[in-house]
């Protein structure tokens, strides 16, 4: 008597296979025999085969604030992996890169010896003061 091996199980009826990262996703069989699958719909991503549809890209490694900067990241979405970074305080708002960096980490305002501590503005540009100039005065975005 010959014996032959079960068919696969249906992939889709295991533990979510689609949504194990906390994303959504709809599973998919291939149905050819195989224990392959599809998620389709995935938020983060296009459809993938045969594991989870990707998480929000703003809890698994995207950082706003990277270059010393400040920053809100924001899951674009719609089946992509892009994301925003919001809110920026040193420049304008960015897609799939962090926040532009402390203008002050590039400035020295006593590169002239005339003295000065470079003070970033935090206005949603890269302006900064250089202030506490030997001369008394402070110089927006210039070295003293």
């Amino acid at each position: 008597m010959m014996y032959s091996s079960p068919c696969p199980a249906d992939p889709c009826l295991s533990a979510t296979p689609c949504t194990s990262n906390n994303s959504s996703g709809v599973c998919v069989a291939f149905g050819d025999g195989t224990a392959n699958y599809q998620c389709t719909g995935c938020t983060y991503s296009p459809n993938v085969n045969n594991t989870a549809c990707p998480s929000n890209p703003c809890l698994t490694g995207a950082n706003c604030t990277q270059l010393d900067s400040v920053g809100t990241c924001v899951a674009v979405g719609n089946g992509t992996t892009s994301y925003q970074c919001t809110n920026c305080v040193y420049g304008s708002n960015t897609l799939n890169k962090p926040c532009p960096a402390n203008p002050c980490t590039m400035v020295n305002c006593n590169s002239a010896n005339r003295g000065g501590t470079c003070v970033p503005l935090r206005n949603g540009f890269s302006d900064y003061a250089c202030a506490g100039c030997n001369n008394g005065s402070s110089v927006l975005n210039g070295i003293c």
